[in-house]
């Protein structure tokens, strides 16, 4: 199976995304562990698992395919958006005996290693979020999701402190923008 995928994301049809484990730069992948995919298309993805009708009769984007759908979305965008072939989507991931974790993507700005969560739920909800963040050096993160921009003072449950920016979908193409608003305006 691992040469087939290999095979494909030669030919740019998906791209293997392994997990980082750290929470400081510079990233590095650890090729030991299962990695996530991102296919080529949104579109081609769809297709593939046949989710057209489900996505036709669909009025959150949010239900189809349990999420899936959106944060797939997003890493397209966030691809889209970097300038060399060469660029790649990172995300994080903690193994321990008693549970796992993982944040959607991570997203290199101003020498800072911000999380991305792709989410529909309240702030309370974004549990590997938070357990980042307890380990994180920088106090900021981001969550996209199916509301407005917004600002949110949060404290993780061992009682870290951090500012979440929260960001419609639509907006992933203008991170930076946002990136560069919210620093300027928590201070960072």
């Amino acid at each position: 199976m691992s040469e087939a995928l290999r095979t494909l994301e030669k030919a740019f049809l998906i791209q293997l995304i392994y997990p980082q484990t750290g929470v400081t730069l510079p990233l590095l992948p650890d090729l030991k562990k299962k990695p996530g995919l991102q296919v080529l298309d949104t579109g081609l993805m769809n297709y593939l698992v046949g989710l057209q009708s489900e996505i036709t009769g669909s009025e959150n984007l949010n239900h189809v395919y349990k999420g899936k759908m959106v944060e797939h979305l997003v890493g397209q965008e966030i691809l889209a958006k970097q300038f060399s072939s060469l660029s790649r989507l990172n995300f994080w991931f903690r193994e321990k005996n008693s549970s796992s974790a993982e944040v959607d993507f991570l997203y290199v700005f101003n020498d800072k290693l911000i999380p991305l969560e792709v989410k529909s739920g309240s702030e309370g909800k974004l549990k590997s979020l938070q357990l980042f963040m307890d380990i994180a050096p920088n106090n900021i993160a981001v969550r996209f999701y199916s509301g407005n921009v917004s600002i949110s003072n949060v404290e993780t449950n061992s009682g870290k402190k951090y500012f979440l920016l929260n960001l419609p979908y639509f907006l992933i193409y203008q991170l930076d923008i946002y990136l560069d608003w919210f620093q300027k305006k928590v201070g960072n």
